[in-house]
C-alpha cells in the first residue's frame, strides 16, 4: 500500500497552558470563571499561558491547507485531538468557534468529510460504530 503517516506541528492538540495535565477540579478550583467561560462561551477563554480557539483555528487550517494542497485527488486521513476535529469541523461547516461544544466528538470517532471544487461535504459526523463489539 505504501501508506505512510505525516505529523503535521498544524494539527496538534490545543495547548492549555497552564491546564495541561491538571484534573478538571483542580481548573475549576483555581479558575472558575475561566472555565464557565470556557463551557459557556469557549470562542471568549483565554487559557492561561495556552492557546485561544482562534489561534487553534488559524494553525489547524494552515494545516488543512498544506494537506489539500499535497492530496489532490487523493483520500486523506486526519488523526486528531476532539479539540482539533470540532475546530475543523465548524470551519468546514462555516460555522463560528462559538459552536465549539455543540458538535460531539467521541474518543476514536470518524469524520467523513469530502471535499470537491465547490467546497467541503459532511458524510459522517462522530461515528463510533467501529468500537461496537459484535456478539
Amino acid at each position: 500500500m505504501g501508506l505512510r503517516p505525516v505529523a503535521l506541528a498544524e494539527l496538534r492538540d490545543i495547548d492549555y497552558g497552564e491546564w495541561q495535565g491538571r484534573l478538571t477540579a483542580d481548573v475549576e478550583a483555581q479558575w472558575p470563571d475561566l472555565m464557565r467561560t470556557w463551557r459557556k462561551a469557549p470562542h471568549k477563554a483565554r487559557i492561561p499561558g495556552g492557546e485561544t480557539l482562534q489561534a487553534v483555528h488559524e494553525r489547524v487550517t494552515r494545516g488543512l491547507q498544506l494537506i489539500l494542497d499535497a492530496g489532490k485527488d487523493r483520500t486523506v486521513a486526519i488523526i486528531g485531538h476532539d479539540s482539533v476535529n470540532r475546530v475543523l469541523l465548524l470551519h468546514f461547516l462555516g460555522l463560528p468557534l462559538e459552536r465549539y461544544w455543540h458538535l460531539k466528538q467521541s474518543p476514536s470517532c470518524i469524520n467523513g468529510i469530502e471535499c470537491k471544487q465547490d467546497g467541503f461535504y459532511l458524510d459522517a459526523m462522530n461515528e463510533t460504530f467501529h468500537l461496537r463489539r459484535i456478539n
